[in-house]
């Protein structure tokens, strides 16, 4: 924070094709050019400034502008405009945004965007510049597991799967419409080791790795669908030093 930093509890860094470190906290988005930093906030007379000042998740898309999650909505930051746009859930309009408490944005390989919140998926249409929602339905068991959407990720098969906040893990079928649910059972250890999902990785050796709020870690075999657990003993230093898992980075081949 001496060196300029808009605030210390930092949600994510991205580095952008230009460069440039892009640092997400509670109080501003931060870019750091190596030397000094420059903070973007919400200006409440500015409705081209960013929505809201905590962020909680960041993108480039292929163009080099910056999708931007926020608490407040999501931000379209047009680098050459030097601007946002926003993204805000409206009552009265059924293709916008389902929830403006954005968690997590992502870009799969077929560039559509895709977008997890307090209340639901997103898929951002752009022929209508509105969203297509994803929503847990009790009555429909292909629906996707819960509503608080943590996280998406595509694997090496082109597979996309969706984290949630209780739901477990999902799995979005060949239709882009139902989903295959991967949830912890009790009774069976093969499954995965807790319902809240925090992050996802796939290592090089095609392996996907999931992070839990308080299972901690699972490997998880593509294709058979099942999971080894990696959890905190207290009284054994070689395992896990936490059953909270936040993010997942791997580091050299045989390395996390």
């Amino acid at each position: 924070v001496k060196q300029g930093l808009s605030q210390g509890n930092v949600w994510d860094i991205y580095q952008d094709s230009y460069g440039f470190m892009w640092i997400a906290t509670e109080d501003g988005l931060n870019r750091n050019d190596g030397y000094s930093f420059v903070v973007y906030r919400n200006k409440p007379t500015d409705s081209l400034s960013i929505s809201n000042n905590n962020i909680d998740h960041l993108i480039e898309d292929k163009d080099g502008n910056l999708w931007v999650a926020t608490q407040q909505g999501l931000n379209f930051y047009n680098r050459k405009l030097n601007r946002f746009e926003r993204y805000l859930h409206d009552p009265q309009d059924p293709r916008s945004l389902s929830n403006d408490d954005v968690g997590h944005v992502y870009l799969d390989k077929k560039n559509r965007l895709w977008v997890g919140t307090n209340n639901g998926l997103n898929l951002y249409d752009k022929q209508t510049n509105g969203w297509k929602h994803f929503f847990h339905d009790p009555l429909n068991p292909k629906s996707v597991s819960d509503n608080v959407i943590e996280v998406n990720f595509e694997d090496s098969m082109n597979r996309l799967w969706v984290g949630t906040g209780n739901g477990g893990l999902n799995l979005l079928n060949s239709d882009s419409i139902s989903f295959e649910r991967l949830q912890h059972d009790p009774n069976d250890s093969s499954t995965i080791s807790s319902n809240k999902i925090v992050c996802i990785l796939e290592d090089t050796d095609n392996r996907i790795w999931v992070g839990t709020f308080d299972g901690g870690l699972n490997k998880m075999d593509p294709l058979r669908k099942t999971f080894v657990h990696y959890k905190n003993a207290p009284n054994d230093p070689t395992t896990i030093g936490a059953n909270y898992v936040y993010d997942i980075a791997q580091n050299k081949p045989g390395e996390l």
